[in-house]
């Protein structure tokens, strides 16, 4: 197995792990303990596996492709793009897997259980337009942290969120300094702009190697 197959087995795997668990969160908010309301009148008995099936496939539907389309918009020519383009792209590819989450919802439904959903007017229901809403911030959230460890790493990451920097510690870190052959008179050939554009290139060009190696 390659170390970019083992990268994208690894982003699939906590994909479904975190939209499993994202989806399992939505159903606790929407719905857990509406059906003891007094006001309240169910058509059909509350089951807690059923409730946790559906959840479960709902975030199985949103998962695999988010962690299969997320390992594809990690290029290296789409991390050079303007974060604000970077976050419309991934915004409306978020929005297209949040409704093919939901129709894979209803498919499924319908497919092992009796009674009949009909997709169109599901697919656009208050529950589901919170669920595309709901996904949207999730995944502004997920990218954002992505953003973050990637610019200071995810041990990192972690240790800021435990706050173990709040007071001095000894760590083991590893700095690589590179010279790049005739920079000065590559320097003083380009102007002080391009030769920042060169350095740039370069460093866009090493990323990948350094992150899979």
């Amino acid at each position: 197995m390659t170390r970019r197959q083992s990268t994208f087995l690894t982003k699939l795997y906590w994909s479904i792990i975190i939209w499993v668990l994202a989806a399992l969160f939505f159903g606790l908010l929407r719905g857990w303990g509406v059906e003891s309301l007094p006001a309240y009148e169910r058509v059909e008995p509350f089951v807690l596996t059923s409730f946790l099936f559906h959840l479960m496939i709902l975030g199985l539907a949103i998962g695999i492709p988010f962690g299969i389309i997320d390992f594809l918009l990690d290029a290296s020519w789409i991390r050079n793009q303007p974060y604000w383009k970077i976050i419309l792209v991934k915004s409306t590819v978020q929005m297209v897997i949040a409704i093919f989450s939901i129709s894979m919802l209803v498919f499924v439904h319908n497919r092992l259980f009796s009674s009949e959903i009909n997709a169109f007017e599901f697919i656009f229901s208050k529950t589901s337009l919170l669920w595309v809403i709901y996904t949207l911030i999730f995944s502004f959230l997920i990218y954002f942290l992505e953003v973050v460890k990637t610019k200071i790493g995810s041990r990192v990451l972690l240790n800021l969120i435990m706050g173990k920097y709040h007071n001095p510690r000894v760590e083991t870190r590893v700095f690589m300094f590179l010279d790049m052959k005739d920079s000065t008179t590559h320097a003083e050939n380009l102007g002080h702009i391009k030769f920042s554009s060169l350095i740039q290139d370069s460093i866009n060009d090493l990323t990948n190697a350094i992150i899979e190696h």
